[in-house]
């Protein structure tokens, strides 16, 4: 059984959108895993589409977002 996985990278204008974006991520039981990069004002999330998408669109309404990207990522549980 594969799960639908996608990796979203987001780079923000400014530290603060930044870091709400990450604390409101990071709270979000649904998202596999993410990271935050400050330097780069970035942050990596992995999740299915159905809960990234909406997450997503909602800071980038909110402000800040400055670029999205999404990648596929799939995998193979082990048996």
């Amino acid at each position: 059984m594969t799960r639908d996985l996608r990796v979203y990278m987001l780079r923000f204008a400014a530290v603060g959108p930044l870091t709400r974006a990450f604390d409101r991520i990071a709270a979000a039981p649904e998202v596999a895993s993410c990271s935050l990069e400050l330097a780069q004002r970035r942050v990596r999330l992995l999740a299915p589409p159905a809960v990234a998408e909406p997450l997503v669109e909602r800071l980038y309404l909110e402000g800040g977002l400055a670029w999205c990207s999404r990648h596929a990522f799939g995998f193979e549980p082990a048996p």
